[in-house]
């Protein structure tokens, strides 16, 4: 018979491999991923935020050299010719005529004034081009007109220190006025005459115009500069908390994906509030950071995908189908006892002596098997031989009975009145017709005779039939003997049976239904059923079983009500049903999961064959023979269900 391979039905060992390798793989690039990101994407930022940095101090130093130009162009003026003179005599001279020709525009400037050593204006003009304001349509405190003084921190400084001391100095810084903030530079101009000293003071100023900061942001790789004086009072707190903590860095704040805010503080002021400096700056270097970690994660999968396969190509090879070979043949062993089964490795890893060895198993498991089957056949011929006492120990209960039987009905019979009779009338033989007419007791003489003729009948009668249920019994041994004899060679016998009549004929066997224990009540519930073909024999053993099962559990039983009840019916077209069901001690648990063991009995006589001789009978006959019951004291159910449409491989 050709082995069937069963599938495998849980997960494979080549599927484990190739999950546990995935989430290896995987679990990989996720932490390789997440290591990216703390240690990768950190120095991103951290180049980020130094590019930030240069920026805004490119920005701010770009602002301080914007103001060393401012301060060389004042020193240009305080030393022009004309200067001292004009501040002296307060007109201009021929080489300060152009004062009056749009000085401003053509020099570059937003502010340029003239003073004396006191610090009164004697000449001055301011424009911002940013609000068209100029000193002719607009007047500032802080940018005094003709004939009134500069403020003192361009003259003497604005500490307080500076202030009392009063002396007149070069001031250059950034001025906090109405217009916004001002790069200022004064320098001192020496008087005309040579004797030392100072006559004046000359003062240059720019506005921190849009057109300086476009030029500023040229110049930088910063956008959106701005620039303003904070003022404690007013300020968000962000701003004074980092006024206050100032430590010559900037403060850079993320402010969406794209930009970067950073702020920086400009010390070189003319006035007590700070200069604060922002811009913004791209993030393209995080941007190139998460674009280098994300290409990172996909090589790393690709990587990873490669080892993956070249891992499972080598453990398919050197591990897997080795193992799987194995698992074939093993599970061909199970399925069909096939010994002539070998491995043809020639290895010497692990695999390689797993495969010898299993040969060497192979060799000693067919020794085995051979001693095996031995020992089967003589434990066949024992349960053959318990079968046939079993089956035969159950007729003769019906054999003892009808001889019996046989026996009380011959004591029975007149013999005695017979020979009674028989002794009168040979005494009378001579004159046997004189004595029958006058002897008083030859007038009993024709009724005596018709009585005991009748009972002589009626005896004979009883015998004949106690004869014909004996005859029966020794059919049935010799029967069940023949059966046995040829079991191992011989095929099932199907024919049509009357399934009512072989369930009375199986009550009958087992004490003539009548004769059975007093108080037992048989209870016959039949399906009127039509003949169907099954073995008779073997399902008359296995009722007969059945029936003396229950009776034999009534028998123990401490009930008052002993009832056997069969059941005759068809659950469908091609079954047939029995069932013997009674009132007995029960089946609790524990032993509903062994009755039909070879060998278990509860019985104290008990051999433990039937029930498991009538189970394998009913499997015999491709049928089922099942056991029910609620417990001890409940009685039990026997069900014995039988196709009646055997196929021709049966037969």
């Amino acid at each position: 018979m050709r082995a069937v391979i069963p599938k495998f039905k849980g997960t494979s060992l080549r599927s484990k491999i190739i999950v546990i390798l995935s989430i290896v793989v995987g679990g990989y690039a996720i932490s390789d991923h997440l290591i990216q990101r703390m240690t990768v994407l950190k120095t991103f930022e951290e180049l980020e935020h130094s590019k930030a940095q240069k920026a805004t101090v490119r920005v701010k130093k770009a602002l301080e050299d914007e103001l060393e130009v401012l301060d060389g162009r004042a020193i240009d003026w305080a030393q022009a010719d004309g200067t001292a003179e004009f501040i002296e005599k307060k007109r201009p001279s021929f080489e300060l005529q152009r004062l009056s020709d749009g000085v401003l525009d053509r020099e570059g400037l937003d502010l340029l004034y003239f003073c004396d050593s006191k610090g009164s204006v004697v000449w001055g003009e301011y424009y911002h081009s940013d609000l068209g304001a100029s000193s002719t349509t607009q007047r500032l405190e802080r940018l005094p007109p003709v004939g009134e003084t500069l403020p003192g921190e361009l003259l003497t400084g604005w500490r307080p220190e500076d202030i009392a001391r009063g002396i007149i100095r070069d001031q250059r810084g950034f001025l906090d006025t109405e217009l916004g903030p001002l790069l200022v530079c004064t320098r001192t101009v020496a008087r005309s005459s040579g004797a030392g000293g100072r006559c004046g003071i000359v003062v240059l100023g720019r506005f921190l115009t849009t057109q300086m900061i476009e030029d500023v942001e040229d110049r930088t790789e910063a956008v959106r500069v701005e620039a303003w004086f904070h003022e404690p009072e007013t300020s968000p707190a962000k701003e004074r908390e980092y006024v206050a903590s100032f430590n010559g860095r900037p403060l850079i704040i993320e402010q969406d994906e794209d930009w970067l805010q950073v702020y920086h503080l400009i010390d070189a002021r003319l006035g007590p509030n700070q200069l604060l400096l922002s811009a913004e700056v791209d993030r393209e270097i995080s941007y190139l950071g998460n674009v280098t970690v994300e290409h990172a994660l996909k090589s790393t999968l690709a990587a990873g995908l490669v080892l993956l396969f070249v891992l499972i190509g080598l453990l398919q090879k050197t591990v897997l189908s080795p193992i799987s070979s194995l698992m074939k043949n093993a599970v061909r062993i199970g399925a069909d006892d096939t010994a002539n089964v070998r491995f043809d490795l020639s290895r010497e890893d692990e695999i390689g002596v797993l495969s010898r060895e299993f040969d060497q198993m192979m060799e000693k498991l067919a020794a085995s098997r051979a001693a095996l089957v031995d020992t089967a056949r003589e434990a066949g011929k024992s349960e053959i031989a318990s079968g046939i006492l079993h089956n035969v120990g159950n007729v003769l209960n019906s054999v003892n009975v009808s001889s019996s039987m046989l026996a009380k009905k011959a004591e029975a019979l007149a013999t005695s009145d017979l020979e009674a009779l028989n002794g009168i009338i040979t005494e009378n033989s001579e004159d046997l017709s004189t004595f029958i007419a006058d002897d008083p007791r030859g007038k009993h003489f024709p009724p005596f005779l018709n009585a005991l003729t009748e009972q002589m009948a009626l005896g004979k009668a009883g015998i004949v039939d106690e004869i014909q249920s004996l005859s029966q019994g020794i059919d049935r041994i010799r029967d069940l003997v023949n059966s046995q004899q040829e079991f191992v060679s011989r095929k099932e016998v199907i024919e049509s049976v009357d399934v009512t009549a072989l369930a009375d004929h199986a009550l009958a066997v087992c004490e003539n239904v009548d004769s059975f224990h007093r108080g037992f009540h048989v209870k016959c519930e039949y399906t009127e059923l039509p003949k169907v073909p099954i073995d008779r024999y073997k399902t008359l053993e296995i009722l007969v079983n059945l029936i003396q099962n229950s009776r034999h559990a009534m028998e123990s039983s401490e009930s008052e009500l002993h009832e056997l009840t069969v059941r005759v019916h068809a659950p469908d077209e091609g079954h047939v049903c029995f069932e013997v069901s009674d009132t007995g001690i029960g089946i609790d648990a524990e032993q509903m999961q062994r009755v039909f063991d070879h060998g278990y009995t509860t019985k104290a006589n008990g051999h433990g064959f039937g029930l498991h001789s009538a189970a394998n009978a009913a499997t015999e006959m491709n049928g089922s023979l099942s056991a029910h019951s609620d417990g001890p004291g409940q009685g039990a159910r026997f069900v014995l269900e039988i196709p009646t449409r055997v196929s021709q491989e049966t037969l």
